[in-house]
């Protein structure tokens, strides 16, 4: 739930809702698979699962642990 913050109109004030809407279950309950599949153009899912494969691993490698020294 958002709200404007009544001391400074400038932020907006945000808080978890009791409830779960509809779409936030469908949009949970989804995977990337079907938007990747439009994005690449294809709907063979070897190819998509290889991509989805490949981010995973890159995000492995470029999550915040890469970021520190060592």
């Amino acid at each position: 739930m958002a709200r404007t913050d009544p001391r400074d109109r400038r932020r907006t004030l945000l808080r978890h809702a009791k409830h779960l809407s509809d779409r936030v279950g469908e949009v949970r309950a989804r995977t990337i698979d079907e938007a990747l599949g439009r994005a690449l153009g294809t709907d063979d899912t070897d190819e998509i699962r290889d991509v989805v494969h490949a981010l995973e691993a890159m995000s492995q490698r470029l999550g915040p642990q890469s970021a520190q020294p060592g």
